[in-house]
C-alpha cells in the first residue's frame, strides 16, 4: 500500500506472489483490489481478462447474495498460449473496470462483507497478497481490514518520505473509524507496517532520500499504533529497470524469465525475506 502512483506495487505483488509460488512452493492468492485491473491483465493476458464479467471478480465480494468465493477464483491462474498451467500455486481473485463504479450493499460497511467471504477460504492458502490502488477509499479499505501486514513501496525520493506522513494518519483513521466493527469479530487485530520496500533503485548510488527514509520509519515506529516497533527498512531492494515493463507485455511474472537474472534475484530474495518474518496470526 502506498497513496503515491508509480511506486511499483503491482510489479512486487504480481512478482513476490509468483516467487512465493513457483520458487517457494507456496500457496498463494493474489486477491486484485485495484479497479485499474493491472495485475489482472499482467497475470491472465489481455484475451482471458476480457472475457470476465463483474460477476466473476473482486466485485461480487461486496454485494448480496454473493457467489461462492471459489466461484471466482481463477485457478493456476499463469498459463501458456496453450492453456497449461506454468504456476500451480498462484490462484487469483481479479479485477474489472467495474470494480472502480461497484455499489456495495447498505448495511455494514463493504469491508466486513468482504472479510467474512475471504476468511471463509484463508485456510486453503500460506499467503494472500493484495494489490492496492493508491488511496484509503473503500475498495482499498477492503484489503486492508483483511490483512495482517502491510508493505509499503517506496521509490527512493523525497516525495516517498513526506507520503509515510500521510499514510501513516490515513491508517490510523481508518484504525479508529473501524475499531467498534472490528470488536465484533473474534481474535481481530489491525494489521501493521512491517517493512518498507525500495523499488526502482539505482544500483550504482545511495541516494541521501534512502536515508532520510529509514529515519523516518525510526520515527514512526517509536510514535505510531500502526508501525511494527521491529519494522524494518528493508536492505533487499529492486532495482531500476525496464524489464518489469516488458514482463508485463509478455503477459509473464519476470520470475518466470531466467533471462532477467538479477531482476529475478531481487524479487526471488524479497520473497524469501517476507516468508521467514514471524506472520502475525489472528486469534
Amino acid at each position: 500500500m502506498n497513496f503515491k502512483g508509480g511506486v511499483g506495487k503491482t510489479s512486487l505483488s504480481v512478482n513476490i506472489a509468483a516467487a512465493l509460488a513457483l520458487d517457494l512452493q507456496k500457496n498463494v492468492l493474489l486477491v486484485d483490489c485495484d479497479p485499474q485491473s493491472n495485475a489482472s491483465i499482467w497475470l491472465l493476458g489481455i484475451r482471458r481478462w476480457l472475457q470476465l464479467r463483474p460477476e466473476q471478480s473482486v466485485c461480487s465480494m461486496v454485494q448480496f447474495p454473493a457467489p461462492p468465493i471459489f466461484d471466482i477464483v481463477v485457478k493456476s491462474v499463469v498459463q501458456s498460449d496453450q492453456g497449461a498451467v506454468i504456476i500451480r500455486p498462484l490462484d487469483l481473485i481479479p479485477a474489472v473496470y467495474d470494480w472502480l463504479d461497484a455499489e456495495p450493499n447498505a448495511g455494514p460497511p463493504p469491508y466486513i462483507s468482504f472479510f467474512q467471504s475471504l476468511m471463509s477460504i484463508e485456510s486453503n492458502y500460506d499467503f494472500i497478497i493484495f494489490d492496492c490502488p493508491p488511496n484509503l477509499y473503500w475498495q482499498a479499505q477492503c484489503a486492508l481490514f483483511s490483512s495482517t501486514e502491510i508493505y509499503v513501496p517506496c521509490n527512493p525520493d523525497e516525495l516517498s518520505r513526506i507520503g509515510l506522513d500521510l499514510l501513516d494518519r490515513k491508517l490510523r483513521q481508518f484504525q479508529s473509524d473501524s475499531r467498534q466493527v472490528s470488536r465484533n469479530i473474534s481474535g481481530y487485530t489491525f494489521p501493521i507496517v512491517r517493512g518498507i520496500i525500495f523499488n526502482a533503485v539505482n544500483q550504482s548510488a545511495r541516494t541521501d532520500s534512502q536515508d532520510r527514509i529509514s529515519e523516518k520509519v525510526r520515527n514512526l515506529k517509536e510514535q505510531s499504533s500502526v508501525f511494527d516497533p521491529d519494522s524494518l527498512v528493508f536492505q533487499i531492494s529492486v532495482r531500476q529497470t525496464v524489464q518489469a515493463g516488458q514482463a508485463v507485455h509478455e503477459e509473464r511474472p519476470v520470475i518466470l524469465d531466467r533471462q532477467k537474472s538479477r531482476l529475478r534475484e531481487d524479487y526471488l530474495t524479497l520473497a524469501q525475506y517476507i516468508a521467514n518474518l514471524p506472520v502475525p496470526r489472528r486469534g
